[in-house]
């Protein structure tokens, strides 16, 4: 087969595509290509890119056609409602091309209508809402990410075909780091954003105040993030705070062992609550507990998650507190969940348990 990947929404070597996806179609000897309009730098032979940034959406449309053209895909996989258009065009000259509508994104999302006045944003949310129930049915099947962002579509065209794909990490790329006795030295590790809606507030609150209640033990709290602020105002003896950009996918797989806890305590509002991170699977994988966000999509994706790990109040700031110190003074009770953590991932929660779906639904299709 021949695959294309269209993505308007994710940078060219996505964790979930380049490293997992392309490479289960390698094996097979089935040829990819990935086109990605968020960079103009082009990272892997197997990779177009272009900047969409400036351009319209009807350039974007008959570029990604363009491009797809000269691939002649027999399946297009579209990570947004704009690359299904652009899949529809080439479909035109090629009627024989099966077009998947990979389901990863909340959309209309809140970025999609931030900075906008009220009546706007409603305009737009019901505009876009049209355009994803348009372009779900334009497409000839679904991968979903996660159960609650397929709901529409199954309820809408429930004939259609399509598989659960979760992130679910090759474990390849995770060496298993020794755990650490953290009673005197303990790491954090937050990734994303640094916005109230990413938690952001309620981590510093959080890490401060167990710092300031622990002043015996050294803090370590590292910050990836898209654009890292060169001064920290925390003024802490024991608390130490490290910004830095986010790693390319390697490198973080390679080095998130290195941290004792992780941390995500975004607010739980209706879009936070149905969206799963992708982080807390390598997370596991790693073989450390999170401290992270009660999140339905947790709850359902990863129903044994309470056994390695908390889900929170993220606003509680005192009780999550409570429970870094419960970690730090609980040596065994820490290793017991770095140890659940990373049987959990091996037995249930790996690449490799769900790749046979993925060339299973393509070859179907």
């Amino acid at each position: 087969m021949k695959i294309a990947f269209v993505q308007t929404a994710h940078q060219p070597l996505d964790e979930r595509v380049f490293y997992h996806q392309a490479p289960a179609l390698s094996a097979r000897q089935d040829e990819f290509l990935i086109i990605s309009t968020r960079t103009d730098t082009i990272p892997n032979s197997n990779c177009i890119c272009f900047n969409d940034s400036t351009l319209s959406k009807k350039i974007l449309i008959s570029k990604i056609a363009e491009h797809l053209s000269q691939f002649i895909p027999d399946i297009v996989i579209c990570d947004t409602p704009w690359a299904v258009l652009g899949a529809q065009r080439y479909k035109r000259d090629h009627s024989s091309c099966k077009i998947v509508y990979d389901v990863t994104e909340w959309y209309p999302s809140k970025k999609n209508l931030n900075n906008h006045s009220f009546f706007n944003r409603i305009f737009r949310l019901f505009a876009l809402s049209l355009l994803n129930i348009y372009t779900g049915a334009i497409a000839n099947g679904y991968i979903f990410g996660e159960i609650f962002k397929s709901k529409l579509f199954r309820l809408l065209f429930p004939h259609k075909s399509y598989c659960f794909l979760s992130y679910y990490p090759d474990n390849k790329f995770i060496p298993e780091i020794p755990v650490r006795d953290i009673s005197h030295k303990c790491r954090l590790l937050f990734s994303g954003n640094l916005t109230v809606d990413k938690g952001y507030d309620n981590l510093m609150a959080t890490v401060i105040e167990a710092a300031q209640r622990h002043l015996h033990i050294e803090f370590e709290l590292t910050i990836l993030c898209p654009t890292p602020p060169t001064v920290s105002e925390v003024q802490l003896s024991n608390l130490k705070i490290l910004y830095k950009p986010y790693l390319p996918f390697p490198e973080f797989c390679k080095t998130i062992g290195e941290y004792d806890i992780f941390l995500d305590l975004r607010k739980n509002d209706f879009e936070n609550t149905h969206c799963l991170p992708i982080k807390i699977f390598y997370i596991m994988a790693a073989g450390r507990p999170s401290i992270v966000t009660n999140l339905k999509a947790i709850k359902y994706g990863i129903p044994e998650y309470d056994k390695f790990s908390f889900l929170v109040n993220p606003n509680d700031i005192h009780s999550n507190v409570e429970i870094i110190l419960k970690y730090i003074d609980n040596p065994d009770f820490y290793q017991s969940h770095c140890q659940s953590a990373i049987q959990y991932s091996r037995q249930h929660y790996q690449w490799s348990n769900i790749e046979g779906n993925f060339i299973n639904f393509l070859t179907k299709l």
